[in-house]
C-alpha cells in the first residue's frame, strides 16, 4: 500500500460519496457527489473531481474542483 485516497470535498450534514477513480500512469482522478446546502437526503447535486499524483512510495493530492 503507498496511501489512502481520502475525499477532499466536504459537506456539513451529510456524508460524501466516491463515485469513481480513474487510474492512469502516475497518477488517480477521484470523483464524488456532495451534498449543497439546499439538498434533500436522497440526493447530493454536487460534484467535485480531485487529481492524486503517485511519487516513488508516496500519493499527494491536487487541487479539487468543483465541476457542478
Amino acid at each position: 500500500m503507498i496511501g489512502t485516497i481520502t475525499l477532499r470535498r466536504k459537506s456539513a450534514a451529510y456524508g460524501t460519496a466516491l463515485v469513481g477513480l480513474d487510474f492512469s500512469m502516475g497518477r488517480i482522478v477521484a470523483h464524488q457527489k456532495w451534498y449543497r446546502t439546499n439538498d434533500p437526503h436522497c440526493c447530493p447535486t454536487g460534484d467535485a473531481t480531485t487529481v492524486w499524483y503517485r511519487h516513488g512510495d508516496r500519493l499527494t493530492t491536487g487541487i479539487t474542483h468543483l465541476t457542478s
